[in-house]
């Protein structure tokens, strides 16, 4: 029990738990389904990585920027071999994410020591990282490639002797981790403690020399590739920073959200505590090393922070690139404590943070009906047919349809020009969300198709839009 790899282990056999599930656990569906939506038009559309593609384009191909899809084409990969399913990125993210925690442990035990990095790992183990490593969603994915390049970069510039191909792995991993999601830098911001160490000057000068050619690719990606790919297609969906002064007026505002997010949503009330703890104690005991990893950083996550703005608070996940460091910080700090209140410590912090997120693990009954939702659409139209969903801003429901369209709200719908314009490009039936991510619209002048209690599906064949819409009643 004294070996990281049990734990690592432990836990990757309770996130095993509905590990084939489809995407619709209650938090982040609609996060995972867009993911999900451009794997799947991998497989059945254009495998080109460099157009990924939504399905709910409307008039428009859905064809949009984001974040260099890289789970995404392991996802479409693995479908070329077995066929499409959901889950398998649930599985990619998960394996990833267990090798960057043990990568992350040999890291704290090559900068620091043994001790230090089985807490932190054990930390990092249950924080947020315990949800978001089996979801569908980049996020622990590139953390993980990242603390795979560091560790790395660390034994390159430690070795007595020049080891190339340990440091084209480094850049490998590291260029993989920042094209599928640009903040997960933030722990690299560390890099510069390791001067300290004089490494080799040759050595350094290589390790510049290829991280700044990895870096291109990166950059291309982030700031001409993605504006390129928003003026020729017109999509806007995925979020890809914004001013850094409207960000820093949006946290200005909600000082208190951010801090949340910051100090208890990593590893929760107790963990959070025990950061500021650690923090000051590392300031005491005059911890140049911690004080160095947490100060630049923390530079980055600032950065970060202000190119989110409100995105920051409204969305737990964004602090996942900063989590390592807290676990750190965190280990450090119940490390001063005596050996035995350390344990405990270690064990009260762990258990409070992954029984707040055991939820996850979970499927709700009712959302089963979202699974049936393709076969139900297969009865009464085409594959090809495009439909409306009154579920905005939430296209799980499009994603479920297996169609492509348009997701709107109820308001939307029953705007005789809005309808009139998507009929007029293509638009052909009408899916109604009754209770989840929508609410029930009666279109009383359409005919419908299918009923039952979460959906109904009105045909527009045939019909004129502006007959009878106006007298539609919410519900």
């Amino acid at each position: 029990m004294r070996d990281i790899r049990f734990w690592i282990f432990l836990f990757f056999l309770v996130r095993l738990i509905g590990i084939t599930y489809p995407p619709i656990e209650v938090g982040h569906n609609w996060r995972q389904t867009t993911g999900t939506m451009v794997a799947r038009n991998f497989y059945e559309v254009n495998a080109n990585p460099y157009y990924p593609q939504v399905d709910f384009g409307g008039k428009k191909t859905g064809i949009t920027a984001m974040e260099f899809p890289l789970l995404n084409y392991l996802i479409y990969l693995f479908s070329l071999i077995f066929g499409y399913d959901h889950w398998y990125g649930r599985l990619i993210n998960l394996l990833v994410s267990s090798c960057g925690l043990y990568y992350f442990y040999k890291l704290i035990k090559q900068l620091f020591n043994e001790p230090l990095a089985f807490a932190s790992t054990l930390l990092l183990t249950c924080s947020i990282w315990f949800q978001f490593s089996r979801k569908i969603m980049p996020d622990t994915f590139a953390v993980s490639l990242l603390l795979i390049s560091f560790y790395h970069v660390v034994l390159f510039l430690k070795s007595s002797t020049f080891h190339g191909l340990r440091l084209l792995a480094a850049a490998l991993f590291f260029m993989c981790g920042a094209m599928s999601k640009l903040p997960a830098v933030i722990p690299l911001f560390a890099l510069p403690l390791l001067y300290f160490t004089r490494p080799h000057r040759v050595r350094w000068s290589a390790l510049l020399l290829v991280f700044t050619v990895a870096s291109l690719p990166v950059l291309h990606w982030y700031f001409i590739w993605t504006d390129h790919l928003t003026e020729a297609y017109g999509m806007h969906h995925f979020f890809m920073g914004k001013n850094v002064s409207n960000g820093a007026q949006e946290i200005s505002n909600h000082i208190g959200l951010t801090l949340h997010r910051v100090f208890i949503g990593p590893l929760k009330y107790i963990g959070g505590t025990a950061f500021l703890i650690g923090t000051v104690y590392a300031m005491i005991r005059k911890n140049k090393s911690l004080m160095y990893v947490l100060f630049l950083t923390g530079i980055a996550l600032c950065l970060v922070i202000l190119k989110s703005g409100e995105t920051f608070y409204a969305h737990d996940y964004y602090i996942i690139p900063f989590v390592p460091v807290i676990a750190l910080i965190v280990a450090y700090g119940i490390s001063q404590l005596p050996l035995k209140w350390s344990y405990v410590a270690l064990v009260i912090i762990c258990l409070e943070s992954v029984l707040n997120q055991y939820h996850d693990l979970r499927w709700k009954p009712s959302y089963s009906a979202f699974v049936q939702l393709e076969s139900i659409m297969d009865l009464n139209t085409q594959p090809q047919d495009k439909i409306a969903v009154n579920c905005a801003p939430n296209p799980s429901t499009l994603y479920f349809a297996h169609r492509t369209g348009w997701i709107c709200s109820n308001e939307e719908l029953l705007q005789q020009d809005r309808l009139a314009e998507m009929q007029a490009f293509g638009l052909k039936y009408i899916l109604i969300c009754k209770t989840r991510f929508g609410n029930d619209l009666d279109l009383p002048s359409l005919d419908v198709l299918f009923e039952n209690e979460q959906f109904r599906l009105y045909s527009l064949a045939d019909k004129n839009p502006s007959h009878g819409i106006a007298q539609s009643t919410l519900h």
